[in-house]
């Protein structure tokens, strides 16, 4: 369950929902996707040859992208489009290694096919599901991508403390959106439970990832 309060985010209740691109006050939710969030990595070209260097973080891909090249498989680069080579030790995110010079057309077309195919969450208001109704199931581990109409004025740092180095040291602004647990008659105040989230801001949209925070 979903609910959003601060500003950039208008809406009320605890609920996921869409709105029209038309003229309003504040950013309005224009659709709710899920997928499994990575970081991903591509080949530079350097003056002594090409190295493997990320691309970029916190990506959400759809269930299609499959590792290519499992443990032992030695099938060279040309035959693999997506290698999952571990995972980060600080966010447990899967790395994705796409082997073709980043910025080159291959690697353009394989970076823009990776979201093509997520799932979209169905807009519901907890209680008050309507005859025949499902609730849109999404994984523990997955991540949720919300598109707004508009740009939200905010990026990461609104919800992360940072300290000297960069690094992130604390949380801030948690009230601004959040994941809720549903604890008892969800019609009720007070049967919500807030599950810890990661929050990724950029432009229009935002990345939570209930894996861990980091």
């Amino acid at each position: 369950m979903l609910a959003g309060s601060f500003t950039a985010c208008s809406g009320s209740g605890a609920s996921t929902g869409s709105a029209s691109t038309g003229t309003t006050a504040h950013p309005q939710i224009l659709k709710v996707e899920h997928g499994r969030l990575v970081d991903v990595y591509g080949l530079r070209q350097t003056e002594v040859g090409a190295i493997i260097d990320l691309y970029q973080r916190d990506v959400v891909v759809g269930p299609e992208i499959q590792d290519e090249r499992g443990p032992g498989d030695n099938r060279p680069d040309s035959e693999v489009l997506y290698d999952f080579v571990g995972t980060q030790t600080d966010t447990l995110q899967p790395r994705l290694f796409i082997p073709r010079t980043i910025g080159g057309e291959e690697f353009n077309e394989a970076v823009d096919a990776l979201d093509s195919n997520l799932r979209r969450v169905t807009p519901q208001i907890a209680g008050q599901l309507a005859n025949n109704q499902e609730y849109s199931l999404v994984p523990r581990n997955g991540a949720i991508r919300i598109t707004f109409t508009r740009d939200l004025g905010v990026d990461t740092d609104f919800f992360v403390i940072r300290g000297p180095l960069g690094n992130v040291i604390g949380v801030r602004n948690t009230e601004a959106v959040q994941i809720l647990q549903v604890a008892g008659d969800p019609t009720q105040p007070g049967n919500f439970v807030p599950i810890p989230v990661r929050i990724v801001a950029e432009g229009s949209t935002l990345l939570l990832d209930p894996v861990l925070l980091g």
